[in-house]
């Protein structure tokens, strides 16, 4: 049996489209190469999500505080995926977008492998676009993306603005219980109580440390757009403190009167 392909594509890495001069057979090959890594993805994650079933040998075990937080993690990197895939194809000239696409397919693939040798099981029935099948948080998820695509649909720079808010939403998310996990009674009645601040899981805190990273990358990228439009500095955080913002940024602190 030949080896699985992982579920990274290089492909992605090459969705780069020039701020000027923009072509109609340039934003032409940043569709096909959207379609390609699209499609190699939902193969490759539907491949890990139907060995999840069959089980395998480990013995590892997660708390339901774990496995919850894990599947959300999951379903909140699809929402961040299908945002920036909407809003790239409105605005194909933020060839950024296309690279955020894929690397939240990559984290969706991550969390997967996690969920597949811990026997979590995976509640999502179909990959399409602003489809969210998890239960309860089904229509929250929902609600975001429609509120997401149609605040980011009104300019490059309110595309910008929601992609930033997508990454410190990932940020916050990923480093503790989600607010909507704790606010129903599932027994996770503090913010404590999950995400990478909670386990001690050595495999789960090396792709939330990963994540976390490449959304700071992302942060780092949008914020630097943004503030073409802005004004260098001006940039305000959305979710996240605003110290926290600063030292992502690698901002100086001014020292308040």
């Amino acid at each position: 049996m030949p080896p699985l392909m992982p579920c990274w594509s290089d492909i992605g890495k090459t969705l780069i489209i020039e701020k000027t001069g923009i072509t109609e057979m340039k934003v032409l090959r940043q569709i096909m190469r959207v379609i390609m890594v699209t499609v190699v993805s939902m193969v490759l994650c539907g491949h890990a999500t139907v060995s999840a079933a069959a089980g395998d040998d480990s013995t590892g075990v997660l708390d339901f505080n774990e496995q919850t937080h894990l599947v959300f993690t999951c379903e909140e990197e699809k929402l961040a995926r299908d945002v920036y895939r909407v809003l790239g194809r409105r605005f194909p000239e933020i060839g950024a977008f296309a690279n955020m696409e894929a690397s939240k397919d990559h984290n969706m693939c991550a969390v997967l492998d996690l969920m597949r040798k811990y026997r979590v099981s995976v509640p999502r029935v179909n990959d399409n676009v602003g489809v969210f099948s998890w239960g309860i948080y089904g229509r929250y998820f929902t609600e975001k993306y429609l509120i997401l695509t149609s605040q980011g649909s009104s300019s490059p720079l309110d595309a910008l603005y929601v992609g930033a808010f997508m990454e410190e939403l990932n940020i916050l998310d990923i480093n503790e219980c989600p607010k909507v996990v704790v606010d129903i009674s599932n027994g996770i009645n503090d913010v404590a109580a999950c995400g990478r601040n909670y386990t001690r899981n050595p495999e789960v805190l090396q792709v939330y440390d990963s994540m976390l990273e490449e959304s700071r990358k992302h942060l780092r990228l949008l914020v630097h757009d943004i503030e073409q439009y802005i004004g260098t500095g001006k940039y305000q955080a959305q979710l996240l403190q605003q110290n926290e913002i600063d030292n992502i940024l690698s901002r100086q602190q001014l020292a308040q009167p």
